[in-house]
């Protein structure tokens, strides 16, 4: 694999967004970790309430 010239690779500009919508994605970006967070939870719970289920009705 070819390498890049680094005084190349200094020079290339990476738009930034405002603030504002930084600030918009970060929330969103939140509220999906939130979200993977609980289903990750439900997940990690599932044997136990499947187990408590089958006791209860078996």
């Amino acid at each position: 694999m070819p390498r890049g010239n680094k005084e190349d690779i200094l020079k290339y500009r990476l738009p930034i967004p405002p603030i504002d919508e930084q600030k918009r994605i970060v929330s969103q970006i939140d509220a999906l970790e939130q979200e993977i967070a609980k289903a990750r939870s439900l997940i990690k719970n599932a044997a136990g309430e499947k187990q408590a289920i089958l006791d209860k009705y078996l």
